[in-house]
């Protein structure tokens, strides 16, 4: 194994490693960056050819795409958010009031401490 050095720049760590592995398989085992350098960790194998093509790659990396899994992770993100946000939403009473009555009463008595949350919240 050997390392290859090229310039920093901004990277997306995941997204850079899963393009040289798909370009080159197993002969990249990953990248590290490092203050001043993005180091490409390879096989014994690789040449200047090879070395010239991870410099391309690098070069035309853009550090604002997302892999498949960090899409997916910002998209469950996205979603708790938006979920919370629309929990929320004040309890509308009104909805219950052609239920039972045992279900009214729970309905003011979830709406009594969702307040009370609220309040403790927002006093510390």
């Amino acid at each position: 194994m050997r390392e290859i050095t090229f310039a920093r720049r901004p990277v997306n760590a995941d997204l850079l490693t899963e393009q040289l592995q798909s370009t080159f398989g197993p002969r990249v085992t990953g990248i590290s960056l490092r203050p001043r350098q993005i180091v490409v960790h390879v096989d014994d194998a690789f040449n200047a050819d090879d070395e010239a093509s991870v410099q391309g790659i690098i070069e035309t990396h853009d550090a604002t795409q997302l892999t498949a899994e960090q899409r997916l992770r910002a998209n469950r993100e996205a979603a708790r958010i938006q979920a919370r946000e629309a929990a929320n939403a004040a309890l509308d009473l009104s909805a219950f009031d052609s239920l039972d009555p045992v279900l009214q009463l729970l309905a003011r008595k979830v709406a009594w401490l969702e307040q009370e949350i609220t309040s403790q919240q927002t006093n510390t």
